[in-house]
Parts: structure tokens; sequence; C-alpha cells
């Protein structure tokens, strides 16, 4: 059984980045992964086998918004009060913040510095196959599984079967489900009132990573995202 980690960042400047993140926000401490992504790094570099990475993708507003809730000890002081309730009006307003942003660059950053640099990728080089929904990239060390989150339950059995080269398949394990956390109804109600202005959607659906991986749900997240539909 080869061991298998769950990591955001390897580079070393991914890693410091989040390091001071997690350090200036209201958790004021560091998180086991950010631990093992340090330990990870330092044997990557000395390592000759294959590595294998599995890296999934989201539609960005929803991602951001899950993020926000995973995340939520960053603004714990501001957000929860002694009995861990989330204020809902308060977290959608540094949420619309965030989301007005410019959050797709910040995931095109990640593929750059985390995946292109580090291994010498570019997930962007060849247009995303939304018929068979994953893809597989391949060099002397590396192979890269990308899959999306939201095909996740209907792909993964048969990529993680062609990825490492299975006899046959076996089910998903789902776990870290926003359903079953403490502010799951907050979740909820924010997600639901959460509507973006029409520059903040009009940046999001011209970014690259939109347009590779989302361009045929534009119309899909325009009616869902947007406080009014775009011409």
């Amino acid at each position: 059984m080869n061991p298998v980690f769950h990591i955001h960042n390897l580079s070393e400047e991914g890693i410091r980045k989040s390091i001071n993140t997690h350090i200036n926000s209201d958790r004021k401490s560091i998180p086991l992964h950010l631990i093992v992504s340090k330990l990870l790094r330092k044997k990557a570099q000395s390592y000759k086998g294959k590595i294998y990475i599995v890296t999934i993708i989201r539609e960005p507003i929803s991602r951001e918004v899950s993020s926000f809730f995973q995340n939520i000890e960053f603004h714990k002081k501001i957000l929860e009060n002694k009995n861990l309730e989330v204020d809902v009006q308060k977290a959608h307003r540094i949420l619309n913040q965030k989301l007005e942003s410019d959050i797709c660059n910040q995931l095109e950053s990640w593929f750059d510095i985390e995946i292109m640099n580090n291994f010498g990728i570019d997930v962007f080089s060849k247009s995303f196959d939304h018929k068979k929904k994953y893809m597989i990239f391949q060099n002397k060390k590396i192979d890269l599984l990308l899959l999306k989150m939201e095909d996740l339950d209907a792909v993964f059995p048969e990529a993680i079967k062609e990825f490492l080269g299975l006899s046959s398949t076996f089910p998903l394990t789902k776990s870290n489900l926003a359903d079953q956390k403490y502010y799951s109804k907050a979740y909820k109600e924010v997600k639901n009132k959460t509507k973006l202005n029409t520059e903040a959607i009009k940046g999001i659906i011209n970014s690259q990573y939109f347009s590779h991986f989302y361009s045929h749900e534009k119309d899909m997240v325009i009616q869902k995202w947007s406080n009014k539909q775009l011409n």
C-alpha cells in the first residue's frame, strides 16, 4: 500500500504564503496539512519513484463559498458567538468582498505555482475533455489526474482505475461534508442569498480558468449567481 497524503501546497512559495495566512488569521496556528507539506517537499526533491497527483477543480464561485466556510476559523472572532453560531449577515458581507476580488486569478496562480513550476505540467495546454469529464497528464516523474468536483460521483471509479492501472474500479467514499458541519445551516443560508454584481460575474466567466474548464456552463453560472441577467 502506497502512502496517500491530502495537501494543498508543495511549493516553497505556496507553503510560506499559506503559513502566513493561517498565523495572521484568527486561527493563529498552522494546520497539519502544511506541516505534512513541508516534510513532503523535502522528500519529493530526492524521491526517485513515480509521484501520482489527484487534483480536483470546482466551479469557482461555488468553490469560494465552500472554502470560506471550510476556513471559517480565519474569521472566528468576527463571525462566531460563544455558542459557535455563525452570524449570517456578517458572513455574507465578508464573503461578498472575497467574491468581488479576482478569485479565478488565484486559482490560475495556484496551477502555475504548484503544478507547472513544481512538476512541469501545464493543465491549460490541452482542451478539457468535457465528454470524458477527466484528464490525465504525464511526464517522466509525475502522473496527474484532473477531475471536476461536480462530476466525482459519475467518473471517479473509472478515472481512478485508468489513472492507477487497476484491474477493477472501487467506489468513492465521501468525507468532510458541509451538511455534517456545525455551520451547515449558515452555509446554506449564505449560499442561497449570495449574488454577484455584473462586473464580478464578467470577470469570472472571462477568466482563463473558467473559459478552459467551465465555458459550457456559463449560462447556468450566470443564472445561479448573478444579481441580474447579462446581455
